[in-house]
């Protein structure tokens, strides 16, 4: 028979090996691998909401909106190249459909490409490239990250695009642009709301940056 030394210290190995388990499953990393640099994140997630003034009015009515959203991760991951690629669905419905309020589409996507020749505090060059598409349909709700569209369908294309050359551990400069497109898909059916029109613009820009060294930083701040 174990004396209760043996059976604590038994136990006690258990409950450790248990930690060490959940922690390691912990840092798994999420997603459908395919060997080394590739993996897939397939997902879907579904919700129910109160709203207690869904048109957002000063005498407007509740309802109950149910939410169904199903997407896709795909990443690509190598010493040079970073490749991710994202994207989404979803269908929102409401309990009580009112002249102001519908069931409602939206989707979208992403990608970002990255090349590196060269570790983050190296010299070196980083070229990035970004692109995403979002559909959407009405979305009244002004706290809503999607935005307020008035009544009004829209849909968004951005680009964008760096050049980053690190040319010591401390110094890097940079030229990046970047692209916006917008349109009101309803624009022209008044009685849906407001008349709204889309609009474009591009932006080009440069930078350059200095990392202070810790002993600098400590200068700087007992002076």
């Amino acid at each position: 028979m174990k004396s209760s030394t043996q059976k604590f210290t038994l136990l006690a190995a258990c409950a450790m090996a248990s930690l060490v388990g959940f922690a390691e499953y912990m840092d798994r990393p999420s997603g459908i691998k395919f060997g080394q640099h590739l993996t897939l994140k397939p997902y879907v997630s579904t919700a129910v909401t109160y709203d207690s003034n869904v048109e957002g009015r000063s005498n407007g009515a509740e309802d109950v909106l149910w939410t169904v959203n199903p997407g896709f991760g795909i990443e690509y991951n190598s010493e040079q190249w970073s490749v991710v690629l994202n994207g989404y669905y979803q269908f929102m419905a409401h309990t009580k459909s009112t002249q102001n309020t519908r069931d409602s589409h939206s989707w979208g996507e992403d990608l970002t490409l990255r090349w590196t020749d060269s570790l983050p505090n190296e010299r070196g060059w980083t070229v990035m490239l970004s692109q995403s598409f979002r559909m959407m349909n009405e979305v009244d709700d002004i706290t809503d990250p999607s935005g307020n569209a008035y009544n009004q369908d829209r849909q968004e294309l951005r680009f964008s695009a760096a050049i980053e050359r690190r040319i010591t551990d401390k110094f890097h400069a940079a030229i990046n642009g970047g692209y916006y497109w917008l349109d009101y898909m309803n624009s022209d059916r008044k009685s849906r709301g407001s008349s709204l029109f889309g609009w474009d613009r591009w932006m080009v820009g440069g930078e350059a940056g200095y990392a202070l060294s810790p002993w600098t930083d400590l200068l700087l701040v007992g002076s």
